[in-house]
């Protein structure tokens, strides 16, 4: 087989003035093609050396690890001040925020003893405050292209000998989506190798180590993506869960009021019987010449009864709308592909320093879910989230997530 003679050199430039991870740090990346060979040789030599341990080398290596459950600094519940003094997004080009701190704090809110007009005015206020920040985290960078070379797209598969099938057809998926730099065409694959490192690690095999890099150099690019998307779906769901909590408070109260009319009607209908037999007792003539006081209360109680019958139907639709967004932003923060979804110890995207916090946030979210929405999917015939995303993905679902995010 033909050698190369040179080294491929890939270079990663990113201006950073706080820490992110490391492959987003200014980096570089030398792969010495002639060694690739004998590297391969020397990893298939250890793998099949039954008398040493297999030690999976990751390709996540370096950034932060799962936590064993879902923990964090913050605690406490919204005030007034707290939400004016939020810092949310990036600030001055220096500093990030992401929305652990709201996060936790209005979950704390809304499962607090407050009452709820209190915790009305709070979420209004919030809801203000947050909907239309920017989350996108800012680099400085104007063309990916200063970052990455564009020359390794043009690398010949048979010159880097990749022997494994499977690792031919990857490398080649992560060439086209590199030269693409397609977000789409990166998430359609990600979806077909959600935990690829888990069958690696199943296969007691490593990384190959061009295909590493490529699919490194793809991750970087789409990184900023992902905490952008993350803190939007989070802000959203919470969003949503404000309007759908306000709404449903007001549906009880408009439609309780009107209820409570009713009955007030039917109390005075039985009074004005109660009163009529006691005058036939008293042998006193009843009045002919004009309608008879519990045939108005009827018509008003048949209104009445017509205008609730209106209203539940329009509280119903106006709910139903509302679920369904909130079932939309669940379904995309559920789905393993925006989290990732590498091998158990890598299944959530956690920046510590950025205030960013997705384990957590399953974890509230899920919660949420379970407690408050599945008896609403049967009443208003919705699909829930798992259902949506199919048999595959809930099972991963249960497999790796499920098991990070109980307290």
């Amino acid at each position: 087989m033909h050698k190369l003679k040179k080294n491929i050199k890939i270079l990663l430039f990113f201006k950073l003035t706080w820490i992110l991870p490391v492959f987003l740090f200014v980096s570089c990346f030398k792969i010495d093609i002639n060694s690739i060979h004998s590297q391969n040789k020397g990893k298939l030599k250890s793998n099949t050396d039954k008398l040493k341990p297999f030690v999976f080398e990751t390709i996540m290596k370096g950034l932060p690890k799962n936590q064993a459950k879902p923990s964090t600094k913050f605690s406490g519940i919204l005030d007034q001040s707290k939400i004016e003094e939020l810092k949310i997004g990036q600030i001055d080009e220096k500093d990030y925020f992401g929305l652990e701190e709201i996060l936790v704090q209005f979950f704390n809110t809304y499962y607090s003893d407050m009452d709820f007009s209190q915790k009305k005015v709070l979420f209004l206020s919030l809801k203000e405050k947050i909907k239309n920040i920017d989350l996108t985290l800012d680099l400085g960078a104007n063309d990916d292209g200063q970052y990455f070379d564009e020359n390794l797209g043009l690398i010949n598969i048979t010159d880097l000998n990749i022997n494994n099938l499977d690792d031919q057809k990857f490398y080649e998926e992560q060439i086209n989506i590199y030269k693409s730099k397609s977000l789409d065409e990166f998430l359609k694959n990600k979806e077909k190798h959600l935990f690829i490192e888990e069958k690696l690690i199943a296969e007691k095999r490593q990384w190959n180590p061009v295909v590493k890099l490529i699919f490194h150099i793809n991750i970087a690019r789409f990184y900023l993506y992902f905490i952008k998307l993350s803190q939007e779906l989070t802000r959203n769901i919470i969003i949503s869960i404000i309007d759908f909590a306000i709404k449903l408070d007001d549906s009880k109260k408009e439609e309780s009021k009107i209820s409570q009319q009713i009955n007030e009607l039917f109390e005075q209908k039985e009074n004005l019987k109660i009163k009529s037999e006691k005058e036939q007792e008293e042998n006193k003539p009843a009045k002919s010449d004009s309608p008879k006081p519990s045939q108005k209360i009827d018509q008003e109680i048949q209104a009445l009864k017509e205008k609730l019958k209106t209203v539940k139907e329009n509280n119903f639709l106006t709910l139903k709308s509302l679920v369904k967004e909130m079932n939309q932003f669940l379904k995309e923060f559920f789905d393993p592909k925006i989290h990732y979804s590498m091998n158990s110890e890598y299944v959530f995207q956690n920046e510590p320093q950025l205030y960013i916090n997705n384990q957590l946030a399953y974890g509230k979210f899920f919660q949420f879910f379970t407690e408050n929405l599945k008896d609403k999917y049967d009443e208003f015939g919705i699909d829930s989230p798992f259902s949506i995303m199919g048999k595959d993905k809930t099972n991963l679902v249960k497999k790796y997530f499920l098991p990070l995010i109980k307290d």
